[in-house]
């Protein structure tokens, strides 16, 4: 194991993370063991996080939505691909070899990284689009073109399979809920379903606060 795959967990939370990183928790035979087993690959895409005070077993929760110790993820550019708890033996060991051998083989510089923040900075997000009802046609279509000067993927609420019934149409948006942007355009009242959207959204994510936009910013 290079000693640069040994990665302190306030530099896993600020850092890139680009690999599969393997979380282990003081005082856990399991993780002891598990650590054991593949320390001795030497790979610089490969880390071994140690887990040590109730503060950071909490952010790691809400990170991962895990609590039970070893945790192995894989990440690509920031983003998760896959979670498995406890040890991995043969078969699930080797998936993981597999996502680790479609990286390079030397790490990554910090231009290179700096290169890919910046990509992900302009990567467009799923978000709901609030609209006054008052708001038709070119109005509307102007609204949803602005999205991409905010880096977003708008998807206009009220123009959702309009002719399913208002039950079917939350079921299609409300898988999206938790990952979602929410965008509250003022300047007018919205339909009774798009009332219905913005409070199952806001209900599913009490922490995330949405974004208000007034409609001025369109013109």
């Amino acid at each position: 194991m290079f000693d640069s795959q040994k990665l302190a967990f306030e530099n896993f939370v600020l850092g890139y993370k680009d690999g599969v990183y393997i979380f282990t928790k003081d005082g856990c035979h399991a993780c002891e063991d598990y650590k054991r087993e593949i320390e001795w690959i030497n790979n610089c895409y490969l880390y071994f996080v140690e887990v040590t005070t109730d503060e950071e077993r909490a952010i790691l929760s809400k990170i991962l939505d895990r609590t039970a110790f070893p945790i192995t993820v894989g990440y690509l550019d920031n983003q998760i691909k896959f979670i498995r708890q406890g040890i991995l033996f043969e078969k699930d060991w080797a998936e993981v070899h597999k996502f680790l051998e479609t990286f390079p083989e030397n790490p990554l510089t910090p231009d290179e990284i700096q290169k890919r923040i910046e990509k992900q900075k302009n990567r467009c997000l799923l978000t709901y689009y609030a609209i006054p009802q008052e708001i038709q046609g070119l109005e509307r279509q102007a609204i949803l073109e602005k999205g991409i000067g905010y880096n977003e993927f708008p998807i206009d609420i009220d123009s959702v399979c309009p002719g399913l019934p208002a039950k079917d149409r939350e079921r299609m948006l409300e898988g999206c809920y938790h990952f979602a942007k929410l965008v509250l355009w003022k300047g007018g009242t919205y339909s009774n379903f798009t009332n219905d959207i913005i409070l199952g959204y806001t209900i599913n994510n009490q922490e995330i606060t949405f974004i208000e936009r007034d409609l001025s910013e369109v013109k």
